[in-house]
């Protein structure tokens, strides 16, 4: 049971790895700032997400350290503040939501306006994966 439970993991490691390199690829084309650090959210979203990782106990401090995420859950203190001010003062959200934008230097003032637009009728439970896709696109400057 345990060596299949190895093997199983193993495999999965392989297919990681694989889907990184692919990632790699993809994203050298791309003029982001630390494909790293998005390649380190993508393996982090995909420990979290496995069942069968989680079934055996493994988790993202034992594959990676801690110190990696200081800076995720900094973007997430950050959309979770927006979204506070949005709930506090909803007539405001627009200016809330370009406060956040303005944060990442990679979106051209159109990309900006076209955001907004998708943004602006989006309800408060839905906006947080919203602008947290947007995250993971556009790097946002702290």
């Amino acid at each position: 049971m345990e060596r299949k439970n190895f093997s199983e993991v193993s495999r999965m490691i392989e297919e990681i790895e694989k889907k990184n390199v692919e990632l790699e690829d993809l994203l050298s084309k791309f003029s982001f700032f630390s494909r790293k650090k998005i390649l380190q959210e993508i393996t982090q979203n995909i420990i979290k997400g496995s069942p069968i990782l989680k079934q055996m106990g493994v988790n993202q401090e034992l594959i990676m350290p801690q110190e990696e995420y200081e800076e995720p859950m900094l973007f997430h203190a950050i959309i979770d503040n927006t979204i506070d001010e949005i709930k506090a003062d909803p007539t405001k959200k627009l200016i809330f939501l370009k406060n956040l934008l303005n944060k990442m230097p990679d979106i051209s003032e159109n990309d900006k306006n076209v955001i907004l637009q998708s943004l602006k009728d989006e309800k408060i439970e839905k906006l947080k994966e919203k602008i947290l896709s947007l995250v993971k696109v556009f790097k946002l400057q702290l």
